[in-house]
């Protein structure tokens, strides 16, 4: 179990993409977080600063459309070594259990739900490739929407945090080290695959 100071660990959540993720309150202020740690060996110093260094200003990007990113941590102790995310905890569900809960699907408002939704996404990306950051790694489980309103927002980067290790994509000799839910591959550019010669960059949201 992570151990960070300020932060009291309530339960750990399914792991996504790697990371593992922690319901969590924050001591002086009592307000609940989401912690999303990404274990990085104690000897890759440089893939914590990369990380680090891509994802700092997310600190300062305050969106209705995107889950607060309070800090970032760079972790190095004896019991575990990593990257924390400390996030808001939003509301609602994950866009995967919300569109698997929908069957069938409302077709008589259908077309109007996925325009809400789907304005929601585009605003999203538009802010964080306005700040200069890509995702990289936009799924439905990625994404929480409050079932009442259709209300969208992006909740986890922690998909994201292997573009910013692996900018050439998935190599052979990367690959085991980026585990990957199954979910995600549907969704990736050719670039992450690591077979085309290229980087990632902002299209590989669209």
């Amino acid at each position: 179990m992570l151990n960070l100071s300020g932060y009291d660990i309530i339960c750990e959540l399914p792991p996504k993409n790697g990371a593992a993720i922690y319901s969590a309150r924050h001591i002086p202020s009592s307000a609940r977080v989401r912690i999303h740690f990404l274990p990085v060996g104690p000897l890759a110093k440089d893939q914590c600063e990369s990380i680090y260094r891509h994802f700092l200003p997310l600190k300062n990007l305050i969106s209705p459309h995107l889950a607060r990113v309070y800090a970032i941590l760079r972790i190095s102790e004896a019991s575990a070594s990593g990257i924390a995310f400390i996030t808001g905890d939003p509301e609602g569900i994950s866009l995967k259990d919300w569109l698997a809960r929908q069957n069938p699907l409302p077709w008589e408002n259908f077309s109007e739900i996925f325009v809400h939704i789907a304005l929601g996404l585009v605003s999203a990306v538009n802010d964080l490739h306005k700040a200069g950051l890509t995702h990289a790694g936009l799924t439905p489980s990625a994404i929480v929407i409050v079932p009442e309103n259709h209300r969208v927002c992006i909740s986890d980067f922690a998909f994201g945090m292997h573009t910013a290790i692996f900018p050439d994509g998935l190599t052979p000799d990367s690959r085991d080290q980026a585990p990957l839910m199954e979910d995600c591959l549907p969704y990736i550019s050719p670039e992450q695959t690591g077979r085309m010669n290229r980087k990632t960059d902002y299209r590989t949201d669209f």
